[in-house]
């Protein structure tokens, strides 16, 4: 194969796997914007508000890094499990808690140091504006190191390298290549 063309070929392969990726963190965002509705109906109440989160977390199940609810001042006053250990931390130094608070829309974070884990992470995060006021952000989080992160894609693969046998018939020779 040609340069160009194997380039090409890369070239596709990623911006379909970009795609995808995309298309995943849409519909991430959409189940947290969904969870958002319901959670400016019960500003003021934080026990209603945990309830909710909790009755959501098969939902929100998707999210590989786990989901919360942050405050106003970007403390974690809810979580969904395995991240309860979430509850008292402060996120408010996030740039997606920066970001979600500063805009008033949604917003997906850049690659970072997740802590405590120290894993990869990206973040979603999605604004609760009751009568148009920051009210705090639930969030939905995907460690990088864990499968399931991102929708499976399931692009071709090259096979494993093997030898090729070539058989001219007018020379009645064999001459072997490699792939």
């Amino acid at each position: 194969i040609p340069g160009d063309l194997a380039l090409d070929r890369q070239t596709g392969l990623v911006q379909v796997a970009a795609a995808g990726v995309a298309e995943s963190l849409r519909g991430h965002i959409h189940l947290l914007e969904m969870t958002v509705e319901d959670l400016e109906e019960y500003a003021g109440d934080l026990a209603r508000q945990r309830q909710l989160l909790s009755e959501r977390a098969t939902m929100l199940r998707g999210f590989t890094g786990g989901s919360g609810l942050l405050d106003a001042d970007g403390n974690a006053i809810a979580a969904t499990p395995p991240t309860e250990s979430w509850v008292g931390l402060n996120f408010a130094d996030r740039d997606y808690f920066k970001q979600v608070r500063a805009t008033g829309g949604p917003t997906v974070s850049g690659v970072f140091e997740n802590r405590p884990t120290g894993e990869p992470a990206v973040v979603s995060a999605v604004p609760v504006q009751p009568a148009g006021a920051f009210a705090g952000a639930p969030v939905g989080g995907f460690t990088l190191g864990r499968p399931g992160w991102a929708r499976p894609l399931h692009l071709p693969r090259r096979p494993p390298a093997r030898r090729r046998t070539l058989a001219h018939r007018a020379r009645n020779t064999t001459h072997s290549h490699p792939p």
